[in-house]
Formats: structure tokens, C-alpha cells, sequence
């Protein structure tokens, strides 16, 4: 049984080379064969591409799928003046109200958004302090019910009391002997030695990394400098955080040149998540002299990557040095997180297949520059995960998508409600 793409036209991640071909898709290597023409056999799964493109999905580095409850953070959630306060009175303030119900209808209505948009593999960085064990259960059961892959964590911080520590260190050690996870830390400045010292210690049991926001403002570097009388990523490389592949920084924002050469000499993974340091104002991504470990996320403000890449492109042409084609490779080198450390739900046999208005030929010749102007989420027709269909002419295959959409809008009234009278 395989999934047989017929009539397409292929557009190669890597060199972007064009290929008209039929594809069967397995759920096991080789992935992909090519055949100018495959003849279906029993139980296979037909779709015709005719004039359709056919290309590798898209992954999302870095995401909170609880906040999908309240897209936009509306105004019934406090605001403050300085990042703190913001954090304090908004993103904490959700998270700290979130139970199983609520986590559920989130990471469900994160999963559709981002299969919609072309996402199959998403590393969702989560924080739950009074709803830890579980969480991560609730979450990634989810994605499979969409028919998409995860890669969770839970943030472990001083954010959380003695007992939530130790309940979040245990849950997450249980979780990770039976699934592939990350070891979430919320940051730096609410983090002190004594949890960041565990947490690499479980990050070298488990062969993890660790998942953590770094230097996302400049309050970050002011009271580790302050604390710890050092910056962050010193810190941070003190601790053994960077010595692993599989650690994940997101933002890093605040970076003096002497952090930018440990990054540049460590083999960590930056998660730049360009939107969300504008919508917080928190500054601006600067990528000179950090390399080529470099992927994008949406931080929880959406789902969709390509939004992602063309906000990424914009805000760097004046601050970056941006290039489509250097904005394109972090929009892709996620992918080679992914293989060069195992992650499972990111191989060949996850695809998106999408119409485009302009002939072939133009498309060809300017591929990059019509991803920018002219693709948006409603170009996506199909969607293959793990070698299997999971979107087929906009529609979700495995689920009752509107029975979904009925739950979730439940919960979110409830959510609202709950939040309304804290």
C-alpha cells in the first residue's frame, strides 16, 4: 500500500530543480520512488497532481500550541510596559490557567492550522504549571489525531514551585524513556543554577537537548549578568547546555559578538522567530557571524511557515542582510536538524502538493520569488505525513474536522470565561 502521486511536477527541496514525474510515497525508506509512469496497484491511495507542484513539507522550530487558544492575545489579557510585566500579565497569565480540556482543544487546533499551511513536524516548546503531568501526552496525541508529528517539551523553570519542579523533571524523564522530547527551560533569567544543572543532567540521560528562550530581551542578559556574573551564553555553555546537536535557542535577540562566536563554535541550533520579536518588541534578529544553524518559528503567534519566511525576508533585508535564498535556507535547515539527530516524523515522505496561477515555466525560472509573492496557505491541496495522506483537497482525511471546530470553540468560550474571572 502506497500513496501514488500522479502527473506531478516535482520541485527538489535542496536545488530546486523541476522534474514532471509520478511518486509513490512509502512509509518506509526509500520514501520516494520517481517513474515517468506508475501503474497503481491494490490498496493504493491515487491522487492526480495534474498541473499541480509537489515539494517537501514545512517545519516549525519553535511554538507554543496552547496559545492558539487566544490567536492574538485580546485585550481581556493584561498588558504591560516593560517585557516582564508583558510575560507576567499575558503569556504566563495563559498558561498558568490551561488544564487537560483546554491543552487539548489548543494543540488540536494547532495541529489543523499548521497541516493547512503545510506543516507536518512541529517542536512545541509548552508550559502548563499547574496541569505538567500529562501535558505532553495530550499534546502529541493530538498532532496524531491530525495525522501530523511533535517534538515537545515542557518548561522547567523557577517559575513553577519546589513540588511543580520536581513534578515537571519527573514527568518529563518518564515521558522521554517512550518518546522522542526535548528538555524544556523557560529561560535563563527564571532559571537558576541548581534547575539548569538537572536539566542537562537529564538532557545527558535521555540524549536530548535542551529547548529553552535565550536572550529574547535584553532583560535576559541584564539579570544574568547581574546573578551569575556572566551573559547568557556563557552561562549557558558553562552549564553544557550547547554541547549537543539537538539543543534548541530560541530568539537570541540580545547577542554580543563573544556570544556570537560560542554559538558560532558550538553545535547548537538557533530558532529565530522574527514575528514574535516584533509583536513583543524585543529588537531584531541580527544572523552575522552566528553560521548556518539557523531555522525559523512562529513562537505560537500562528502556524504557518510560509507567513513565517516572508515576514523573516522583510525584517531582514534592512536588519539581516537578507537574502530570498538565505532566508529560504533557514526555512529549511530544520530538515537537517532533524536528520542529523534522528527526530522521527521529518523524513522524504512528508509532502505538500499545491496549485500555483503562474505557468510552470515562470515558476521555474523565479521559483523563490513567486514563494514570496504569491503562496499562500489556500494554495495547499494535498498533504502527505509519514508517507500517509493526511490532507486531501483542503480536507482533513483522519477526523470530522467541523466536530473538532465545534469542540474546540467550546473550550474556548470555557478558556475565555476562566480567564475573565482571575
Amino acid at each position: 500500500m502506497a500513496v501514488l502521486l500522479k502527473n506531478g511536477t516535482f520541485i527538489d527541496w535542496k536545488t530546486l530543480e523541476f522534474t514532471k514525474t509520478d511518486i509513490k510515497v512509502l512509509t518506509q525508506k526509500p520514501y520516494l520512488q520517481f517513474s515517468e509512469n506508475y501503474f497503481p496497484e491494490a490498496n493504493d491511495t491515487v491522487i492526480d497532481c495534474t498541473n499541480l507542484f509537489i515539494t517537501r513539507s514545512l517545519a516549525n522550530g519553535h511554538h507554543h500550541s496552547y496559545l492558539q487558544l487566544l490567536p492574538g492575545m485580546p485585550g481581556n489579557a493584561k498588558k504591560g510596559v516593560t517585557f516582564y510585566e508583558n510575560m507576567r500579565n499575558t503569556w504566563w497569565h495563559l498558561d498558568e490557567n490551561l488544564d487537560e480540556e483546554s491543552l487539548k482543544a489548543a494543540a488540536l487546533l494547532s495541529a489543523i492550522k499548521s497541516v493547512k499551511s503545510g506543516t507536518t513536524m512541529v517542536f512545541d516548546h509548552h508550559s502548563s504549571p499547574n496541569f505538567i503531568t500529562g501535558s505532553l501526552h495530550i499534546i502529541k496525541q493530538a498532532y496524531e489525531q491530525i495525522g501530523i508529528s511533535v517534538l515537545p517539551s515542557f518548561e522547567i523553570s523557577n517559575r513553577l514551585n519546589n513540588n511543580q519542579i520536581s513534578e515537571a523533571l519527573d514527568y518529563t524523564a518518564q515521558f522521554g524513556t517512550h518518546h522522542k522530547c526535548l528538555i524544556g527551560i523557560n529561560a535563563s533569567f527564571t532559571t537558576d543554577n541548581e534547575i539548569l544543572s538537572t536539566a542537562v543532567q537529564l538532557m545527558e540521560k535521555t540524549d536530548s537537548g535542551i529547548h529553552i528562550h535565550a536572550a529574547e530581551d535584553e532583560l535576559d542578559q541584564q539579570l544574568c549578568l547581574r546573578d551569575y556574573k556572566v551573559r547568557v551564553l556563557k552561562r549557558l555553555l558553562d552549564a553544557g547546555v550547547l554541547k549537543t546537536t539537538k539543543t534548541i535557542l530560541a530568539h537570541a535577540v540580545h547577542l554580543n559578538d563573544n556570544e556570537k562566536s560560542i554559538f558560532h563554535n558550538s553545535v547548537a541550533y538557533i530558532a529565530q522567530c522574527t514575528e514574535s520579536n516584533m509583536y513583543k518588541n524585543v529588537g531584531l534578529f541580527n544572523s552575522e557571524w552566528l553560521g548556518d544553524k539557523i531555522f525559523m518559528g512562529t513562537d505560537g503567534l500562528h502556524c504557518n511557515m510560509l507567513q513565517a519566511f516572508k515576514q523573516t525576508y522583510l525584517s531582514g533585508i534592512a536588519t539581516d542582510n537578507a537574502t530570498l535564498e538565505k532566508t529560504y535556507q533557514k526555512l529549511r535547515t530544520i530538515h537537517q536538524y532533524t536528520t542529523d539527530n534522528l527526530i522521527p516524523g521529518d523524513q522524504l515522505n512528508n509532502l505538500m502538493v499545491f496549485t500555483f496561477d503562474q505557468n510552470t515555466a515562470l515558476l521555474k525560472n523565479s521559483y523563490l520569488e513567486q514563494l514570496f509573492f504569491n503562496m499562500e496557505a489556500c494554495n495547499i491541496e494535498h498533504v502527505i505525513a509519514n508517507g500517509l495522506p493526511v490532507l486531501l483537497n483542503k480536507k482533513l482525511v483522519n477526523c470530522n474536522e467541523n466536530e473538532i471546530i465545534d469542540y474546540c470553540n467550546t473550550q474556548m468560550e470555557k478558556f475565555h470565561s476562566k480567564l475573565k474571572s482571575k
